[in-house]
């Protein structure tokens, strides 16, 4: 299995953008996930839930990221927000099951 360092690294956001700004926002969104992915790790609440709630605790990190977007003419914001939320959502809660399987919930 890949150690949960690597696995949190895999917590990136697959919208593509273009210059600083973008980057930034981007780097911004995936700090947050990966900063509530650690925060939250060793809580034994429902994986679906503490997945649910670091995504909504980024709701502003991806805000940024989509109002960046929209100066690149992204024609379906709440679209392309939905997605991204239910995205991060699976995977966030596919690497909390995988680190539970190593450091069970006590």
């Amino acid at each position: 299995m890949q150690s949960v360092g690597t696995a949190i690294a895999l917590v990136i956001v697959s919208v593509g953008t273009a210059g600083a700004d973008g980057k930034s926002s981007r780097e911004a969104y995936d700090t947050c996930l990966t900063d509530g992915m650690v925060k939250f790790k060793d809580l034994c609440e429902p994986a679906d839930q503490i997945a649910e709630a670091v995504v909504i605790g980024c709701n502003p990190q991806l805000y940024s990221l989509l109002t960046f977007l929209e100066h690149l003419k992204v024609s379906d914001l709440v679209k392309l927000a939905a997605q991204a939320r239910h995205t991060k959502a699976d995977q966030i809660m596919s690497l909390l099951l995988e680190y539970r399987l190593q450091h069970p919930c006590q």
